[in-house]
């Protein structure tokens, strides 16, 4: 009888043995698979980091661009807003003013997309204690390549255009501070493709139906406490208030905006995009000059903010994967639907 209980007690650590091995296969496959879709994202980009190629793209995509509303919302934003830095302008006209500019645009913007994705992969295999420094600059330059491939901003704020506090250790006194910079040219940027934001300045706005006699469009100005017109808002109201299911809720009640229900989709994405940008930027910033605060979040002895940082700080594919597929619809001349029925030539600043 101890014989046959023994065996017994055998066979069901053997089959133990074998559910945790079916466990990790199924683990190593999920992460091999992982890694396989962020090489296939990172190759369709591959082509813009090479100048010669990603200038013939640049220029496809921005002649592309200028059969849209981009210019006048570009010209308005300039009229209404008269901003004394961080100016948008078409990158069309900019090449065509300076011929030896597009030059050193094109290379400049093309080591940013090289540096993004070498900072990425050394990143990822860091220890969480300095994980956060490279994340941050792999975004930081995958964004700023972005956006500078349909908008050539100028002067150009050097600051990182985000800031925070934190008093006396206390997590939940940290306050994030909005100024020019790298942030604010992020935020604006998505708008002007009708990537609105809770971080928006302002929404871009058709007002007059496909039928109206009167097209226009405009700006409503963004009045919640997130918005780049603001000085500063707290760590805690980002984390609670700019979430998928809140996002979704404020969108339904922004029936001011024309077409805004075609765009809230866009409004839910780029809006958690640039939050999980922010996290990013906070855990580099303890990361650099506050160690032991961070170490004590990601080991979790003193909170349990981690969770938000660590999704934050491995959504950085997610950003690829957006503007892949950006790029794509550009290079394809898709325009947006809600555009189609108006004119720019009815294009009105309200």
């Amino acid at each position: 009888m101890n014989d046959l209980d023994d065996l017994e007690e055998k066979i069901d650590d053997l089959e133990s043995t074998t559910n945790d091995l079916d466990s990790k296969i199924d683990d190593f496959e999920e992460e091999i698979h992982k890694i396989k879709e962020g090489l296939e994202v990172w190759n369709k980009l591959i082509e813009y980091t090479i100048p010669f190629s990603y200038e013939n793209k640049l220029l496809k995509i921005n002649s592309f661009l200028e059969t849209t509303k981009h210019p006048y919302i570009l010209k308005a934003y300039r009229e209404k807003i008269k901003p004394k830095n961080d100016i948008p302008h078409i990158i069309n006209k900019k090449r065509t003013d300076d011929n030896d500019w597009l030059d050193e645009y094109v290379i400049r913007n093309s080591t940013f997309l090289k540096n993004s994705k070498i900072f990425l992969d050394i990143g990822k295999n860091l220890y969480w204690d300095t994980k956060p420094l490279l994340i941050y600059y792999s975004s930081s330059y995958l964004l700023s390549f972005f956006i500078n491939s349909f908008i050539a901003f100028e002067p150009i704020s050097k600051h990182h255009g985000l800031r925070f506090d934190i008093e006396k250790n206390d997590l939940k006194t940290i306050k994030i501070y909005l100024c020019n910079g790298l942030f604010s040219r992020i935020v604006k940027s998505l708008s002007f493709i009708f990537y609105d934001s809770v971080f928006s300045d302002y929404f871009i706005d058709f007002s007059g139906l496909p039928l109206s006699k009167e097209n226009k469009v405009g700006f409503i100005e963004n009045t919640n406490k997130f918005s780049i017109n603001n000085n500063y808002f707290l760590l805690d109201d980002l984390l609670n208030d700019v979430t998928k299911e809140k996002l979704r809720n404020l969108s339904s009640n922004m029936g001011f905006h024309h077409y805004f229900h075609l765009r809230k989709d866009r409004f839910i994405s780029s809006s958690l995009l640039l939050k999980n940008y922010i996290l990013i930027f906070i855990a580099c910033g303890l990361a650099r000059y506050n160690p032991k605060i961070w170490k004590e979040i990601y080991e979790g002895k003193t909170s349990d903010l981690f969770i938000n940082f660590q999704k934050a700080l491995e959504s950085t594919e997610n950003i690829v994967t957006f503007i892949s597929n950006e790029f794509e619809r550009f290079e394809n001349k898709k325009d947006f639907r809600f555009q189609n029925a108006m004119s720019y030539r009815d294009f009105t600043i309200i």
